[in-house]
């Protein structure tokens, strides 16, 4: 009798419309309401609101930094342009000065070379004065006026006013260049032999004869 009463009331609880399946939906989470607040929206439009902020703000960044970077290079090449125009006028100024040095000296140099020509017996006391006042008054000069930019002086025109070769063509000049060697003697060094050598061996036996007679 038991039996059959349980047996009806669960036809009953069949029969009444709630299903099993009426039970799996009444605990399906997936059915549970969201909640949903105007605190999402909020937090949205902020974090919005903050990337396009940082955004610009990266992008002033980007523009200062390429304008630094235009105005560093233009001052970089404003200096290098100052460094080279210092640096061209200090060697043109370091040999104007060499070059006015070089030529005292060589002045210097054959007015000695014509004190020893003299005490050697190869210049007489007219000949020496000549050359020597000639020198001399180049060397005044040059002392007077001092280095200039004018005071660059090649080769050739050092030889055209040395006494012995004054009046001499450029080819001459330039066979003086080619075979010649530039020496650099003490105070008190026999010239006899280098003089009569340079003059030529024909020559130099003929002078050697006369210079050893003498």
């Amino acid at each position: 009798g038991n039996s059959n009463n349980n047996s009806n009331s669960n036809d009953d609880y069949f029969n009444s419309g709630k299903s099993i399946n009426h039970i799996k939906n009444k605990y399906n989470t997936k059915n549970t309401p969201t909640i949903t607040t105007t605190h999402n929206k909020e937090e949205t439009k902020e974090r919005n609101k903050n990337t396009t902020t940082t955004a610009t703000t990266t992008n002033n960044l980007k523009h200062s930094t390429e304008t630094l970077r235009i105005e560093l290079d233009r001052n970089a090449k404003q200096i290098q342009r100052f460094l080279v125009d210092r640096e061209v006028e200090s060697s043109q100024r370091f040999q104007v000065i060499q070059g006015h040095r070089v030529s005292l000296a060589l002045l210097r140099q054959q007015a000695s070379f014509l004190g020893h020509m003299f005490v050697s017996g190869l210049l007489d006391s007219q000949e020496y004065d000549v050359m020597l006042s000639s020198v001399e008054r180049r060397l005044w000069r040059l002392e007077w006026v001092g280095p200039s930019q004018r005071s660059h002086t090649s080769l050739s025109q050092i030889l055209m006013t040395v006494p012995f070769l004054k009046g001499c063509s450029p080819r001459v000049l330039d066979w003086v260049r080619g075979h010649g060697r530039l020496l650099s003697f003490p105070r008190g060094s026999d010239l006899k032999r280098l003089v009569l050598v340079s003059v030529g061996p024909g020559r130099g036996g003929g002078g050697g004869g006369g210079g050893g007679g003498g």
